[in-house]
């Protein structure tokens, strides 16, 4: 009775671990479709309304969510301190203390946004979130190859070492 329990125990465990990595990537392409529809509302209230930075990350904490949300909320709280730091300093900062779950590159091309946002004329701004727009279409395309390519291997390797594991002890 104690050996059905601990290999249900343990091929219900290397299962989980599977499941979530496969969790993981699909993660990882949510946040980059949010990050796309954020640089798209960024361009779009810049070019036509004009809209200033606290009210911009003010619109952005309330259409984001999840761990963007957080972001946005951790930029709009800061940004009173603008005296005393730059908005690039303030964005990567908060950018540094937000868990998105997203990779090196999309993170990058995210943290490069606070140089441009209130630095440059509105032409000059909106010239860069095109760029950032079409470079996270291109993160998405290969997140989402990667998700279709190694979801399926990582759930079933999670119920296979499950199963090689019980074998073996037991």
């Amino acid at each position: 009775m104690l050996k059905l329990v601990g290999s249900t125990l343990l091929l219900c465990g290397s299962t989980f671990l599977g499941f979530v990595a496969a969790h993981r990537l699909s993660d990882r392409v949510k946040t980059i479709e949010q990050m796309i529809v954020a640089v798209q509302v960024m361009r779009r209230e810049l070019a036509f309304s004009l809209t200033s930075i606290p009210n911009l990350l003010a619109l952005l904490e309330e259409q984001a969510c999840g761990p963007l949300k957080a972001f946005f909320h951790r930029c709009r709280s800061a940004v009173g301190n603008l005296e005393h730091t730059s908005m690039k300093e303030l964005w990567h900062r908060s950018l540094q203390e937000t868990e998105l779950p997203a990779g090196q590159e999309e993170r990058d091309i995210f943290a490069r946004l606070g140089e441009v946002l209130g630095r440059y004329d509105s032409e000059g701004q909106e010239e860069f979130l095109l760029y950032a727009a079409e470079e996270l279409e291109r993160c998405h395309s290969a997140a989402e190859a990667e998700r279709a390519r190694l979801g399926k291997v990582y759930q079933v390797l999670g119920v296979t070492a499950g199963g090689f594991l019980v074998v073996l002890l037991f």
